[in-house]
């Protein structure tokens, strides 16, 4: 299997994960030295360590949460852009699904940067700019 193909598999599971909202696993696929700035909390900035307790406490909120990636093109070698959906109950009743997107370095086998963004333009962005950063509370979408 080529480089190429084991990161979108890498990719492919850490969605398939939180599609089936088994957060829990994705910790498995995460780099020691990985940053990760959600799509729903792009306020924070977390390190591997702390994505299990981020998403405990996400999910003993209530919300169902689930991200799907419809689509991974890869940008260069080792990186990516993921585009696809995020669906999350809201407190009024029903659910919210919006589009979404994510930009993806992939390092040794696994995730190494992963940040939410509203467009495939604006995850592409963070690529070419290397901006593993989380955004100000003011720029930040909400609940999705």
């Amino acid at each position: 299997m080529d480089n190429a193909r084991r990161d979108e598999r890498v990719i492919e599971t850490v969605f398939a994960n939180a599609a089936r909202r088994e957060q829990d696993k994705i910790p498995d696929l995460l780099h020691d030295d990985a940053i990760v700035v959600p799509f729903l909390n792009r306020e924070l900035t977390l390190r591997a360590s702390e994505w299990h307790g981020y998403t405990q406490r996400r999910l003993q909120q209530g919300p169902i949460l689930e991200a799907h990636a419809a689509e991974i093109t890869r940008v260069e070698a080792g990186r990516y852009v993921v585009t696809g959906r995020v669906r999350v109950s809201l407190a009024t009743g029903g659910f919210a699904d919006t589009g979404a997107a994510w930009a993806i370095v992939i390092k040794d086998g696994l995730i190494y940067r992963m940040k939410g963004a509203p467009t495939a333009a604006e995850a592409r962005d963070v690529l070419d700019r290397d901006d593993w950063s989380a955004a100000p509370a003011d720029e930040t979408h909400g609940a999705a």
